[in-house]
């Protein structure tokens, strides 16, 4: 039995596939620097120490940044 040859799938245009991978870096850099400008407000408001709030910070940065991995 043969079967139906399967269509070649079309290859990504070059231009399309980094745009969103540097966008996402893009948003990791600015939400590090956002989180880096709020520490202050963070130890400040619930009054926790300068400690506390980088392992918070630091407990928070790989969650929120795994595009980074994809991007480099």
């Amino acid at each position: 039995m043969s079967h139906p040859a399967q269509p070649v799938p079309a290859p990504a245009e070059p231009g399309k596939v980094p745009l969103p991978l540097v966008g996402g870096a893009f948003l990791v850099v600015l939400n590090e620097t956002i989180l880096s400008v709020a520490v202050p407000s963070i130890m400040r408001d619930p009054d926790v120490s300068a400690g506390t709030a980088q392992w918070a910070t630091s407990a928070y940065m790989p969650t929120a940044s795994p595009e980074v991995s994809y991007a480099t």
